[in-house]
């Protein structure tokens, strides 16, 4: 915090912005001329930026008592930013590895599961079963492809019906040739 008096004087200073007075003080006389608050940013000698606020001292249409100037250090600013640029980069990571867990269990509920049932059922027929029956509860792709796994079981069954009524009627055949 700077004060300066009526005439452009400074009055007061705090101690860690004792050295930004000779930077500020054109700002104050600026300040005596111009009613309206303004805000700068300072750079001091050693680098650090510093964002100053430049208020008249004028109680409610009184004569000007002076001038205030707010001096706020821009790098603990910057170090709360980063900090606060580190939370915010914590946090998407952690989101993205809860959607990619949730993707991954939608997917596992969605399609590898059903396809994991068709690969049994497929197995099973392998093994010479016929007599599967492939549940059809969805209409997208898993579903369609479980339909067509059913007809096709449908179809291997009616054929081998038919190839046994064939291998039934053999004999009989044979015997009136």
């Amino acid at each position: 915090l700077l004060v300066y008096d009526d005439r452009g004087r400074l009055v007061h200073r705090s101690a860690p912005v004792a050295e930004l007075a000779p930077l500020v003080a054109p700002l104050a006389r600026h300040a005596l001329a111009d009613p309206r608050p303004f805000t700068r940013v300072v750079t001091a000698r050693d680098g650090g930026e510093h964002l100053v606020r430049v208020v008249q001292l004028r109680p409610d249409g009184e004569p000007l008592r002076g001038i205030v100037v707010l001096v706020r250090d821009l790098g603990s600013v910057d170090d709360r930013l980063a900090q606060f640029t580190r939370e915010i980069t914590a946090l998407g990571l952690a989101l993205g590895l809860i959607l990619t867990a949730l993707t991954l269990v939608g997917l596992r509920s969605a399609v590898i599961r059903p396809i994991g049932v068709l690969a049994r059922h497929a197995e099973r027929v392998a093994e010479g079963s016929l007599d599967e029956v492939v549940e059809v509860g969805r209409r997208d792709e898993v579903g369609r492809l479980a339909m067509a796994f059913d007809h096709m079981l449908r179809s291997l069954r009616a054929t081998r019906a038919d190839l046994d009524a064939e291998h039934e009627a053999a004999p009989s055949l044979e015997r009136r040739l």
